[in-house]
């Protein structure tokens, strides 16, 4: 594998008074038989690209949620306010189905 390629970190949870950094390298596959050599990236299930953090420690924030203000958790949790809010914007639906 390509050692140039960008390394992507993902922030499991905090555990015993340490961060857990997951530190990962999505496989590329580049397909030779289609016109472009078009590329493609591995999809995982525990981790969202794009996002600094796993899912499961998502569902842990949103969890904290309950009964807390969006500020209350970010400064439990050691996030900044954005951070959090960018969690909730990616699990909670805005609109009706």
């Amino acid at each position: 594998m390509d050692t140039t390629e960008r390394l992507h970190y993902a922030i499991c949870q905090f555990w015993a008074g340490r961060y857990v950094y997951i530190r990962i390298r999505p496989a590329r596959y580049q397909c030779t038989h289609c016109k472009g050599n078009p590329t493609t990236t591995q999809k995982l299930t525990w981790y969202e690209p794009r996002s600094p953090h796993t899912i499961a420690y998502e569902e842990h924030v949103l969890r904290e949620l309950v009964h807390s203000t969006v500020l209350d958790v970010s400064i439990k949790e050691d996030l900044g306010y954005e951070a959090v809010m960018g969690i909730i914007r990616r699990h909670v639906q805005t609109e009706v189905d």
